[in-house]
């Protein structure tokens, strides 16, 4: 720690980096619930598209 003006940096670094986590954290929440819903769809048009894929390898 150089002096109070380094700290001072220091702390403003840390409260951003905060700031940021808990911004983050509170936009990921919503976007979690969201991809859960979207989750099984996207595994089924996965599904669909591999089976296609063998379909028209086997054909």
């Amino acid at each position: 720690f150089g002096g109070p003006g380094q700290q001072a940096e220091q702390m403003a670094t840390l409260t951003s980096y905060w700031g940021g986590f808990g911004f983050c954290f509170s936009f990921v929440v919503p976007a979690r619930q969201v991809l859960v819903l979207l989750m099984p769809c996207f595994l089924l048009s996965i599904d669909v598209v591999i089976l296609g894929h063998f379909c028209q390898m086997y054909s």
